[in-house]
């Protein structure tokens, strides 16, 4: 399992920055665990357990909680878990650690595992492995994931061309994602919407879905969080630092803003947008990003 996100710093932009998937991506993957069971989709069912590998700070744990009687978030990340439990609204939901690989529950416990934002980082045949023996006979897994935003488009500006400014800010934000240091095979999986990983699941009972969008409004200060909150972004940062630490050079905020690349994307798109006397927080945005989900039985 490749590990990027354990830091506090990560994880504290990671809770607030990270949108929160639609309701419909927990009901594509409910009714799929509903199909597998013979249960009618127009149902109400709360099943016994979920499980959400790579839980980071629970965003996805709690979309599903509802629909399960137990629901546990399991992560590498100390940081990321104390986010997670900090924003626990549920009686019913634990978190804990642990890795994708190596999963902390007993044999034929879950109902339903989940992975959200996460299985391209994952040892895929050890997790399959550790799935098959944590699931149910008759108990499903769900891995989640989007694209990096796809339109980043100015709701409105002084003097129009939001669409021309909404593809020129678009561009910048992959660009300066990749631009940024990223492990190439993991960003590829997600460039191919998972499809590789999907061919790669040994189940003749599965099932992949591209058919939703992730719609959100944000503001100029929300799509530069969510920048700092990827890890080829902090990747550059925490190399920087470490190499003005070996120069013996004290690292402070201001000395490794110049090579932040979302302050680089703040600063271009605010230029271009002519927006540069408008606080971020009122520079409001449109965005999109492309959901795709693999659904799997009898692993």
């Amino acid at each position: 399992m490749l590990r990027f996100y354990e830091s506090k710093k990560i994880a504290d932009v990671y809770v607030k920055y990270r949108p929160t998937y639609s309701k419909e991506v927990a009901n594509v993957v409910v009714n799929f665990l509903k199909r597998n069971r013979g249960i009618a989709e127009e149902t109400a069912v709360v099943f016994d357990r979920l499980i959400d590998v790579a839980s980071g700070t629970g965003q996805a744990t709690g979309l599903f909680a509802p629909f399960f009687k137990r629901a546990v978030g399991i992560d590498v990340s100390a940081e990321m878990l104390k986010q997670a439990q900090q924003q626990n609204v549920f009686r019913h939901v634990t978190y804990k650690q642990g890795a994708a690989e190596k999963i902390p529950a007993s044999d034929n416990s879950a109902d339903l595992i989940t992975s959200a934002e996460s299985g391209h980082w994952f040892d895929l045949p050890k997790f399959l492995q550790e799935a098959r023996r944590v699931l149910k006979h008759d108990g499903c897994l769900a891995i989640i994931c989007s694209t990096f935003p796809t339109v980043i488009e100015p709701l409105e500006l002084p003097g129009g061309n939001e669409y021309v400014m909404g593809k020129y800010a678009s561009d910048l934000f992959t660009k300066c994602l990749l631009e940024g240091k990223y492990d190439v095979v993991a960003y590829n999986h997600v460039f191919n919407k998972y499809k590789d990983i999907y061919k790669a699941i040994p189940s003749n009972t599965k099932e992949y879905n591209d058919d939703l969008t992730l719609h959100f409004q944000w503001t100029l200060e929300e799509v530069v969080g969510h920048l700092k909150s990827v890890d080829s972004v902090h990747n550059v940062l925490i190399q920087k630092a470490k190499e003005f630490e070996e120069l013996g050079v004290e690292v402070t905020e201001e000395l490794l803003k110049p090579f932040d690349l979302s302050e680089r994307f703040r600063g271009e798109v605010k230029a271009a947008w002519n927006v540069e006397e408008i606080p971020d927080s009122e520079v409001l945005i449109r965005g999109e990003a492309d959901m795709f989900i693999i659904l799997v039985s009898n692993l």
